[in-house]
């Protein structure tokens, strides 16, 4: 083999290693290279316990070890997580190898091969708790066939909840996905952090919204952490965030549309975003201003966004652009204002091409 290990599973190949030093076949390589080629399994069944000990320490400042709701608020820091995916695969492949050998009970005692089993079934739902409360997906491409293999090769299963893959919050399956998890506590994170892969993944479309909603989710954080909020009321914040990702053509209450605007989706979200530009026109009606600032601009995008090509377009762009400046120009003349139009111009571009 050009590459690879041997695992001596019985203890029979003594000083192999010597020996291949030695072999005419090896003389390209270093001496250093090929002096691990042979693994003991009595020192890989040793891993074992250094691998569950760093798990172990892992967890340390977990309050209540037997309960797995702790260990999942616990992980909600993303880098203890990618830690504890990390310290998972580095136990589950030592585990397996040494549960495929006859000399584990030479090195582990029965209590200690037990104890091991049972903490790689909890480790492996809460694993999977995890993934969908915090609504990840994490590439276990390296290990997960052996985790798989191992849980159902030396592991009893049974009483493991088994979780399906991660679903969207638009999916039909997201609500029943939720409701399968323990704690209200557990069911509001999942409905957030699935929320906060929306509103980042929709950002560009309308900044103003969005923003909105993620600063809504921040604040049902932060006041579940200071304890302003109970779990239910916190699991009740977040379905009202969910409904209004549900309903993202509608309005969030704290915004009120003109009504020539509000069967446009477009138009509303340049509505929301161009307000600030707004602020310095000095009309009482500078509400009606916006909105039929941004009706007419959502016409000019209508006239050119049927073209396959528009968005790579430069011409179209420029087209866009000058229609654009046109409306801002007479704004700035009827009241005497100035608008920064370089960043309407972005703006507006950059939620027509996410809509």
């Amino acid at each position: 083999k050009d590459f690879g290990f041997i695992i001596d599973y019985r203890g029979l190949l003594g000083d192999l290693d010597q020996a291949l030093t030695a072999y005419s076949g090896l003389s390209d390589f270093n001496e250093v290279d090929i002096i691990a080629a042979v693994i003991d399994i009595k020192e890989e069944i040793a891993k074992v316990k250094t691998h569950y000990t760093n798990l172990a320490e892992l967890f340390t400042a977990v309050n209540y070890q037997q309960d797995q709701e702790s260990y999942e608020v616990y992980l909600a820091d993303e880098d203890k997580r990618k830690q504890f995916y990390d310290y998972l695969s580095q136990y589950a492949r030592a585990l397996k190898i040494a549960l495929s050998s006859d000399k584990l009970y030479e090195v582990l005692s029965d209590a200690e091969v037990r104890d091991f089993k049972q903490k790689m079934q909890f480790y492996a739902e809460l694993r999977k708790a995890v993934k969908i409360r915090y609504h990840e997906v994490v590439d276990f491409a390296q290990f997960e066939q052996q985790m798989q293999k191992l849980m159902d090769t030396f592991i009893s299963a049974d009483e493991v909840n088994q979780l399906t893959k991660i679903v969207n919050i638009f999916d039909d399956g997201f609500n029943d996905e939720v409701a399968r998890l323990g704690s209200d506590n557990a069911k509001a994170d999942a409905i957030l952090s699935a929320s906060t892969a929306v509103i980042v993944e929709k950002m560009r479309s309308n900044p103003a919204y969005y923003e909105k909603l993620s600063k809504k989710i921040e604040q049902i954080i932060q006041d579940y952490k200071d304890q302003v909020l109970s779990e239910v009321e916190k699991l009740a914040n977040a379905q009202e965030i969910q409904k209004m990702l549900l309903k993202s053509n509608d309005k969030i209450d704290s915004i009120k549309y003109p009504d020539i605007i509000q069967d446009s989706g477009f138009a509303r979200a340049v509505y929301e975003n161009a307000g600030e530009y707004f602020v310095n026109v000095s009309n009482d009606k500078v509400d009606d201003i916006n909105a039929e600032f941004s009706l007419k601009v959502e016409a000019i995008l209508k006239k050119y966004n049927q073209r396959p090509d528009w968005k790579n377009s430069i011409d179209i762009k420029n087209k866009i652009n000058g229609a654009i400046q046109d409306l801002l120009w007479k704004i700035e003349d009827e009241f005497s204002v100035t608008f920064n139009e370089v960043e309407i111009l972005n703006l507006i571009r950059s939620i027509s091409i996410n809509q």
